[in-house]
């Protein structure tokens, strides 16, 4: 697992993510913060660093996994959600400890993202092994930048109303990610 996390987070850092833990084998990533984005355009380049990184780290994941393989170990998929909107960031605890984190309905709709039908997603862990889905408003800013998939208005779990759900295949062209500067 150390592996796997140690190839991953250099794709956030290199795309302006900030790491809020690691849960698990998970990474739980927040893009636009600490400091709030004002405007359409820096919402949106948040949104295409968000999935430049998504794109970089599920590239990263095949190549970890055929060397893996060739090493006769295990090899995995992995899931990403991504969804664009506002959230509440700062740190939350007590005296004793504190976290820096995000709250709000974006997050909540990211996760359910990742988690959606994951039964259902059986990956080919040597060609296409991450799933990455986004909700509408992620889809809102990309500008046709990357090739995608509707899935449809789905209901997500704690969501009264319908989402909808697009799956991130690759960048456009099959350009290399554009690497984040402030």
């Amino acid at each position: 697992m150390d592996e796997y996390l140690e190839a991953m987070t250099p794709h956030v850092i290199r795309h302006g993510g900030v790491i809020l833990k690691y849960i698990g084998d998970g990474i739980m990533v927040a893009f636009g913060v600490p400091l709030a984005r004002q405007t359409d355009d820096a919402i949106r380049q948040d949104a295409v660093h968000a999935v430049q990184c998504a794109v970089a780290m599920a590239r990263e994941l095949t190549a970890l996994n055929r060397r893996w393989q060739a090493q006769q170990l295990p090899m995995i998929g992995m899931r990403i959600g991504i969804h664009t909107g506002p959230v509440i960031a700062g740190s939350t605890g007590g005296t004793e400890r504190l976290e820096y984190n995000v709250h709000g309905d974006t997050v909540n709709i990211a996760s359910r993202l990742e988690t959606f039908d994951k039964h259902v997603f059986l990956p080919d862990l040597l060609h296409d092994p991450c799933r990455i889905l986004i909700g509408e408003a992620t889809q809102h800013y990309l500008n046709h930048e990357f090739l995608t998939q509707s899935i449809g208005t789905v209901r997500l779990k704690g969501k009264e109303q319908g989402v909808s759900v697009y799956r991130i295949i690759d960048l456009k062209d099959d350009q290399e990610a554009i690497t984040y500067h402030p």
